[in-house]
């Protein structure tokens, strides 16, 4: 198995466990936790961010991280965005990873709700209150939803 899909499907199961509580059981096109039912996605119906963010030498002992609930995907050439529907991994500010020293990093995911047909690129975008913010532009789509960034 792809090791990209593998992550992919690995996220989408912990997305459900912290969603639902329990694992989720693939019984005939259909995903079945506890009593709920719910069909097979037919079409691309999340997009996840992995992200690496590395310590910053210019701070003592590397500095700190957090992710802004602001935080966003957009379409290059669209008005619409798409709002950070999850952090894995990853504090939600105003909470902060604090490093530990500069040879430090953190690995986390980011989901979104599914990229709409019509962007062919989009811009990875957070709003920051405090610190630093990230932007990262004309991120190429791909077919199967799941990206890898460097912050």
């Amino acid at each position: 198995m792809n090791k990209l899909l593998k992550n992919y499907l690995v996220a989408i199961r912990m997305a459900m466990i912290k969603r639902f509580g329990q694992s989720p059981t693939y019984v005939k096109d259909k995903y079945v936790i506890g009593v709920k039912e719910f069909s097979k996605p037919e079409e691309e119906t999340q997009t996840i961010i992995h992200c690496t963010h590395y310590a910053e030498p210019r701070f003592f002992l590397g500095g700190w991280i957090n992710i802004s609930p602001k935080t966003y995907l957009k379409g290059n050439g669209a008005d619409d965005r798409l709002s950070l529907l999850q952090a894995i991994g990853v504090p939600i500010a105003p909470e902060k990873h604090l490093y530990n020293g500069h040879h430090e990093s953190l690995q986390f995911s980011l989901l979104f709700k599914g990229l709409p047909s019509s962007w062919s690129s989009f811009s990875f975008i957070e709003e920051a209150e405090e610190g630093d913010q990230f932007i990262i532009n004309d991120i190429p789509r791909n077919d199967i939803g799941v990206y890898k960034i460097r912050l």
